[in-house]
């Protein structure tokens, strides 16, 4: 631990006897390192400590990228900064503010919570240097974050990253203490919503306006009144959770506030079933990602980032044939997603580019003028749709639902049935991704990526591999990474990384083809040989 953490003059007293409070574990986890910022920024737990979210940890970070504007001779076209539903949020952003102006360095502070969206859109929109978005996006409530976009409204790359946190960590904390500001101007965000709504709307490729019933839910978070701005633009009829319409930073009906998870769905589907809704529409608390459920049966089946990026893709392309479009256009996927929204671009003659986990490096695309982008996407329900935004956003991807919905629906078809026909135009898609925890078990988990990287070479588990890529010798450089894939011959894929943020592997496995079943079957005989083989090795 630092000495200088036990120093009121810099920490005050409150920081200090949150210390003292602490249990020896406390301390060694609060301690154990300083936070790392990456190419998403900070995020993790808030309180006391190096390795904590709290007004230290994020002055730091707002002094080491006020050095980095001032390296790049941006302090003029500046920082747009905005902020989340969560607990100390705004005082973050706040700091933040004060950090900037202490520096001369021009900003935006909006005032209010804001979708991540907005922020990545601003910076692209009005030519700022860059945004800074604190969020902690889906993560408990007792975490927070701090996610900074460049210039070209895309997450900042590597190199930036490592060039901050050199800032970060020449940084003392006794250096910083003085570097403050009394006066910071707060920005109304009523025009750049109202710039970004608009433009959002004017991609939409469908008129009709006919009548439409949904269950919507912001997750307590900053989608809310954007969101109802889209439905009513849209003639939409809709109906919110009412326990999670408005801010809630407890997050109290959803302890892990994550589309990605299926209970966070009890409460609109409740409603749904109440209010006799076709569709249901979430979207995580800052907004930028989104999952649906759709009827099918009379029940609400909750489609996986894989199903929903699949579908998109396939009412995007369908559309642009009808209004004549070209298909001299690209869909960004990265490599870890299931290939459905691959198969159907290509079909329709559109490119299809993979990148690595993560929008940082689909969004790169979006600057590409070669050939127009016109969607991204990975299966962590992620979803970029036109060139707005170089980022997910969840609330364009909103609208484009809607419009999709109401195009099949022209088209005599539910989106149950559009699935149906999907599969049988292009196979049944299935999957089975987990992830294997390794607790502190750092070394076998390295072990076991080892094991997948040299010891599986004919066969997986029995079944024998047609291909396998190894990513770490990919003469690509934005392309290296700590990612294996096997290709099997009974048509399925399997990816295998270590997790960037836990110590856990993650696996992520597809199977193709024309019975359900059986798919389904050979994905879980997978999954319980490997999860029976590294639970030994655990």
């Amino acid at each position: 631990m630092e000495k200088v953490w036990i120093d009121e003059k810099i920490f005050g007293s409150e920081t200090i006897n949150n210390i003292k409070k602490m249990s020896e574990d406390e301390l060694a986890d609060a301690f154990k390192e300083n936070l790392k910022f990456g190419t998403a920024g900070l995020r993790g737990k808030m309180g006391a400590g190096t390795n904590r979210m709290n007004v230290h940890t994020v002055k730091k970070a707002a002094v080491a990228i006020a050095k980095w504007i001032i390296k790049n001779g941006a302090a003029d076209s500046g920082v747009v900064i905005g902020y989340d539903v969560r607990k100390n949020s705004d005082e973050f952003a706040k700091i933040t503010a004060e950090v900037m102006e202490y520096y001369k360095i021009n900003y935006t502070l909006l005032n209010g919570y804001t979708p991540t969206p907005i922020i990545a859109y601003s910076v692209l929109k009005y030519g700022y240097f860059c945004g800074i978005m604190v969020t902690a996006s889906h993560n408990p409530k007792d975490y927070n974050g701090y996610k900074v976009y460049a210039k070209n409204g895309s997450q900042i790359l590597n190199e930036d990253a490592e060039i901050i946190e050199r800032f970060i960590n020449e940084l003392s904390y006794e250096k910083i203490t003085n570097i403050k500001s009394e006066e910071i101007e707060w920005t109304d965000p009523e025009k750049i919503e109202t710039d970004y709504f608009n433009d959002i709307l004017s991609d939409s490729l469908l008129d009709d306006l006919s009548e439409m019933c949904v269950v919507y839910s912001p997750f307590n978070g900053c989608g809310e009144k954007l969101a109802k701005k889209i439905l009513k633009a849209k003639k939409v009829k809709y109906f919110i959770p009412v326990a999670q319409e408005f801010r809630d930073e407890n997050f109290t009906t959803i302890n892990y506030p994550n589309p990605e998870v299926d209970e966070t769905f009890d409460l609109s589907i409740e409603l749904a079933n109440k209010k006799g809704a076709d569709l249901i529409i979430t979207n995580d608390p800052d907004a930028d990602r989104i999952r649906i459920a759709i009827k099918e049966n009379g029940e609400f089946k909750i489609l996986t980032g894989n199903e929903l990026g699949g579908l998109l893709c396939y009412f995007i392309v369908n559309i642009r044939r009808d209004k004549g479009f070209t298909n001299n256009a690209r869909i960004v996927k990265t490599v870890v997603t299931d290939d459905l929204g691959k198969e159907i671009a290509e079909r329709y003659g559109y490119d299809v580019e993979e990148t690595l986990t993560g929008f940082k490096w689909i969004s790169q695309y979006s600057n590409c003028q070669d050939i127009r982008f016109i969607m991204g996407y990975e299966e962590s329900i992620g979803y970029q749709i036109g060139t707005e935004v170089h980022d997910k956003d969840g609330l364009s991807a909103l609208l484009f639902v809607i419009d999709a919905y109401r195009y099949f629906r022209l088209k005599g078809m539910k989106f149950s049935q559009v699935m149906d026909k999907i599969y049988f135009e292009f196979g049944y898609h299935e999957e089975n991704n987990f992830s294997i925890y390794f607790e502190e078990n750092l070394e076998y988990m390295k072990n076991a990526m080892n094991e997948f990287r040299n010891e599986f070479e004919d066969e997986f588990f029995g079944v024998k591999i047609i291909d396998k890529k190894d990513f770490l010798k990919s003469e690509t450089p934005n392309m290296l990474s700590d990612l294996i894939i096997f290709y099997l011959k009974n048509n399925i894929k399997i990816c295998v990384r270590p997790s960037g943020t836990e110590p856990k592997l993650k696996f992520y496995m597809y199977g193709v083809g024309e019975n359900r079943e059986d798919i389904q079957d050979g994905l879980r005989v997978l999954r319980n040989n490997i999860e029976k083989v590294l639970n030994i090795q655990k």
